[in-house]
């Protein structure tokens, strides 16, 4: 229901007019009249005097006789009165005056400055007209060079390090980071352009940083360029594309607290910077991942807030711990304190406790994470960020799938499956460190937009580009595995391609993001169910300590297929710029793919006559429906050399990257010359007569 005010306008007779002077009177209060004139005059005893004091001007950028390199320059400033400044103009080379930005601290573009000597003049006045100037003479010399101008002589680098990456989505104030570097010549001013206007400019020898008012720029895609000039008048520039839209900002504060017979373990600072401000932080990790469109901050400071440490009235614990009367203590001494608990959408509470204490918990809005004496800054991202995951909305962790058939032989899917929680090393929800989250989970918490996802049932070839970096076009394909009732898809396997980022590194032990990678996951909406990785290179490792799901990537020529489903899934091709798979329906067929061959170590030395031992590894990359094979492996010796065995056959080899491996040693004659000798081992398939080959080294000392 909405309430209507009716306004009553009363008349103003001289009986109340009387009674209105009575009551001014009774109160003692009177108000003078203000002198017309904006201010230009001060009023005492019932007579005005007018103000003649002129305001003070001055240039702080760019200083005189500096050397510009640029035909267009930030002129910025400050200005006082006694009174109030009314305006800002500056001129060029007594020109006509021209209106600048802001009055006390302000700011004018200049354009079109030819080269040789200019004086820019900046005139400040007041209410009353008063008016004074301040001058300063620069040269302005120009020229082509490298990536910007300036004659000759070798430009400054510049580099572009907040936003990190092209095409981020930034939103509210947004600090650009600028860092300049030059070998030759010192660094003598910088400036930052927004769509090829000026917008700051400063003579720091290092770099410059500016707070980006988004607010006032459409949304949409613009044009960062961040310019320096060297002693020499030589530029060099940077440029960036970066669009403005909206993003969630999660209000998020740590409480730190300690016991009563514990020194606190670490600084607030040191927090607050491994969690908000730091150049490796959590906040950075999800400004990457989500490509600026989920960001942290506070209530008290925007970038977020750290309180503590509050000592809380209980010794120092062991195991098992009751965390809830330490977090309440925490809890209810940063509220006496005066902190507004209730205006965060997530608290982390942080203590050290003893390693049999439990681990952190995320999810709602309040999360435990234990600070485990974590040495680098990625240590405490790869906890913190896991917990504050649960909390954005992932509220389960990243598994991954070990499926063995009715023989007991590893497969890729089928037969029997288990889930492995935080089995999955590509992920932060799973057992990864500071890798981002999978596709399924980033559109979980709302990262990927509709033109990100694709749902595919129609067999074809598809792109994928990559899961780490912002795009406009797919970075997840969606392939139904299973339909309820209705025929609505009620799983899917999940497709998505990487390439290493800031954070997103390949773990330990894989070479590089070569492959697709796939998953098992039900739809975005079933936020209690894991997603499993699924291996597509089952039985592949050679090594007991390293875990299979490490060279779990589909990579190129290679094939997945779920026969129980009627999917094949192929890759292409990959690149730095994306991957193509090929996705199919039916019953799976065979595809014959050639064999593996490799050596470990791939050389060995010895004296002439010693017999050199290697590890040989067969793999069989036939598709999954081809089943097992045999292959007959040679080899083929320099004149004189050895091998045992000197021929091996291998018989029902499981497809899809399963490998088999054997000793394999190499003798030379005890006359050979000192050198380095080749030899090559063949495997032959006996199914599709395709072969592959390895060749090793044996270097005679």
């Amino acid at each position: 229901m909405r309430l209507t005010a009716t306004k009553t306008v009363a008349r103003l007779t001289p009986a109340l007019l009387a009674a209105m002077a009575v009551s001014v009177l009774a109160s003692g209060v009177a108000q003078a009249a203000k002198p017309s004139g904006g201010g230009g005059g001060t009023t005492s005893g019932g007579k005005t005097t007018r103000d003649t004091t002129p305001p003070t001007v001055s240039i702080s950028t760019p200083t005189s006789g500096s050397t510009l390199g640029s035909s267009q320059d930030t002129v910025a400033g400050s200005a006082s009165d006694n009174v109030s400044v009314a305006s800002v103009t500056v001129s060029v080379d007594g020109g006509t005056y021209v209106a600048a930005s802001g009055t006390t601290s302000w700011s004018d573009v200049v354009n079109s400055l030819s080269n040789g000597s200019h004086t820019l003049t900046a005139k400040a006045t007041d209410g009353a007209g008063n008016s004074s100037t301040a001058s300063v003479t620069v040269s302005v010399s120009t020229g082509t060079s490298g990536g910007g101008s300036g004659g000759t002589a070798t430009p400054p680098t510049s580099t572009i390090t907040e936003p990190p990456y092209d095409a981020a989505v930034v939103a509210g104030t947004y600090t650009l980071t600028g860092a300049s570097s030059d070998s030759t010549y010192s660094i003598t001013r910088e400036e930052w352009d927004v769509d090829g206007v000026a917008v700051a400019s400063g003579t720091s020898t290092t770099g410059l940083s500016y707070d980006w008012d988004t607010s006032k720029l459409a949304q949409g895609s613009h044009t960062l360029t961040y310019r320096t000039w060297n002693s020499a008048g030589a530029e060099g520039d940077a440029s960036r594309p970066v669009s403005v839209g909206s993003a969630t900002v999660k209000r998020v504060a740590v409480i730190l607290y300690n016991f009563q017979n514990q020194a606190p373990p670490t600084t607030p600072a040191t927090v607050q910077d491994w969690t908000f401000t730091g150049t490796r932080s959590v906040a950075g990790y999800y400004q990457e991942q989500t490509f600026g469109r989920l960001l942290l901050g506070g209530q008290y400071s925007a970038t977020g807030d750290v309180f503590g440490f509050y000592t809380v009235p209980y010794a120092y614990p062991t195991a098992p711990c009751n965390f809830t009367p330490w977090e309440t203590s925490a809890l209810q001494q940063a509220t006496a304190a005066g902190v507004n608990l209730k205006g965060y959408d997530v608290v982390m509470l942080t203590a050290a406790v003893p390693s049999g204490c439990g681990s952190g918990v995320g999810g709602g809005s309040q999360d435990r994470v234990p600070w485990n004496n974590p040495a680098t800054p990625d240590q405490w991202i790869s906890f913190a960020a896991h917990e504050l995951g649960h909390s954005f909305g992932v509220h389960h962790h990243a598994a991954a799938w070990t499926c063995t058939d009715s023989s007991g032989h590893t497969v890729q899917v089928g037969g029997s499956c288990t889930s492995s929680e935080y089995g999955d090393p590509y992920d932060i929800m799973g057992g990864g460190s500071v890798q981002h989250m999978n596709a399924y989970e980033l559109g979980q918490i709302g990262v990927l937009r509709p033109g990100n996802v694709q749902t595919v049932t129609a067999a074809g070839t598809y792109t994928l580009n990559p899961l780490t970096a912002p795009s406009n076009g797919v970075q997840t394909i969606r392939i139904p595995r299973a339909y309820d009732a209705s025929g609505n898809p009620t799983d899917f396997y999940y497709l998505e391609y990487r390439q290493p980022a800031a954070y997103d590194v390949p773990p330990a032990n894989v070479v590089d993001y070569d492959g697709v990678l796939v998953r098992q996951a039900p739809d975005f909406a079933a936020a209690t169910t894991v997603s499993n990785l699924v291996d597509t290179t089952p039985g592949s490792s050679t090594l007991p300590w390293v875990h299979d799901n490490f060279d779990a990537a589909l990579t190129p020529g290679r094939y997945f297929q779920d026969a129980a489903a009627g999917i094949t899934v192929s890759t292409v091709s990959v690149s730095g710029t994306g991957a193509s798979v090929r996705v199919s329906f039916g019953t799976p067929q065979c595809v014959r793919v050639a064999p593996t061959m490799s050596l470990s170590p791939a050389s060995q030395s010895g004296a002439a006559g010693a017999t050199l031992t290697y590890t040989a590894i067969l793999a069989n990359n036939d598709a999954p429906a081809c089943g097992a094979s045999s292959f007959d492996v040679a080899g083929s010796l320099p004149a004189g050399f050895t091998q045992s065995p000197g021929s091996y056959g291998v018989a029902g080899l499981y497809p899809a990257g399963t490998v088999t491996t054997w000793t394999l040693t190499v003798a030379s004659p005890s006359t050979q010359p000192s050198g380095s000798y080749a030899f090559t081992e063949t495997a032959t398939s006996q199914s599709s007569g395709m072969t592959g080959s390895v060749t090793g080294t044996a270097v005679v000392q």
